[in-house]
């Protein structure tokens, strides 16, 4: 139950809407599993498993809004340098965008601003590795869902 609650936060905090509750669940657990824990003896459940205590550097507010430099290979010399993203989580998902190590987040400017759920959603997710061929159809059946 402490997932969900966890989930449920995430998403209304953020404005974020409902059908991407599988990036908040594995955000979820990427948070409480950096927290520590009654059932392990109050330490972190990821110190437990790898021996060493979490870093908090890279953690972001989730659903806030990020831009990401685009490399020169796939810009023309007059178009724009970078591009917006949803930052949506950690964890493994089918959502994913090339990676990217030029990333600035503006933590106190969501990317979906309250009652305002109709933008358009094409650039939804920072990830660190590269999409699959499942992947981009999995995204782009997502989003023909969320357009029609």
């Amino acid at each position: 139950m402490h997932i969900v609650e966890t989930v449920r936060c995430l998403l209304i905090s953020s404005n974020v809407p409902t059908y991407f509750w599988a990036e908040a669940a594995l955000t979820a657990a990427y948070l409480i599993n950096r927290l520590p824990s009654s059932t392990v003896g109050n330490v972190f459940p990821v110190e437990k498993l790898t021996g060493l205590p979490p870093s908090y550097s890279r953690l972001r507010v989730f659903g806030c809004t990020c831009y990401v430099l685009l490399h020169s290979s796939v810009r023309d010399k007059l178009a724009q340098k970078s591009s917006n993203f949803q930052f949506l989580g950690y964890g493994e998902t089918h959502l994913q965008v090339p990676v990217s190590r030029n990333v600035t987040f503006f933590e106190n400017d969501p990317f979906f601003e309250k009652g305002k759920r109709n933008q358009t959603i094409i650039n939804v997710l920072i990830r660190w590795n590269l999409p699959s061929c499942l992947d981009m159809i999995l995204l782009v059946i997502r989003i023909l869902m969320y357009l029609l």
